[in-house]
């Protein structure tokens, strides 16, 4: 455990090294890519003693020097998003696998949410009305309150449809304002 944890230490601090290079050339805020510490991979006691002490001491002290994080988790986060919301993360990029009522409540609207549409397999094989469905039952669970960002869960195949990704945009553009 000691040298998982010496590498943890080691790559947190790279992570914040990069972290402030990029505020340094004007970034407002980061992203830590999580993949492999959500429950697809490894159990919810793993995420809180191997992941989650790491990422909230980079996200308060990267706060200390200006610099906003959020986390980006692949896979069913729900069972740790009431644990990501202690990182003090200013935004969470979560997967469609999510329970979005469950992450809201979770979040409590302190927690501005990205992504939840389906890139594995709706975006890129699925109809543009299909998506553009998914799309607005994301926005009617998860943005009525705001702090909501309708995208991707993850990075999209090169093989997904301009339709499909211009439906995802309409629906952004049409449904996904807030009103004062």
């Amino acid at each position: 455990a000691d040298d998982v944890h010496r590498l943890l230490s080691y790559a947190t601090a790279q992570v914040a090294r990069l972290a402030r290079a990029q505020a340094a050339r004007g970034s407002h805020y980061t992203l830590i890519g999580e993949s492999t510490a959500g429950p697809d991979v490894c159990s919810p006691a793993m995420y809180r003693r191997y992941a989650f002490p790491y990422e909230q001491r980079l996200i308060a002290d990267l706060r200390a020097t200006g610099v906003e994080a959020g986390i980006h988790m692949c896979g069913n986060a729900t069972r740790i998003v009431p644990d990501m919301v202690r990182t003090g993360a200013l935004y969470f990029e979560l997967d469609s696998k999510i329970d979005r009522t469950a992450v809201r409540q979770a979040t409590n609207d302190r927690v501005t949410i990205f992504g939840t549409v389906d890139p594995g397999h709706l975006l890129p094989h699925g109809t543009a009305a299909q998506v553009a469905d998914a799309a607005r039952h994301d926005i009617w669970l998860l943005g009525r309150q705001g702090r909501y960002v309708l995208s991707p869960g993850c990075t999209l195949p090169f093989d997904t449809p301009l339709e499909n990704v211009s439906a995802l945009v309409t629906v952004a553009r049409e449904d996904g304002r807030y009103d004062a």
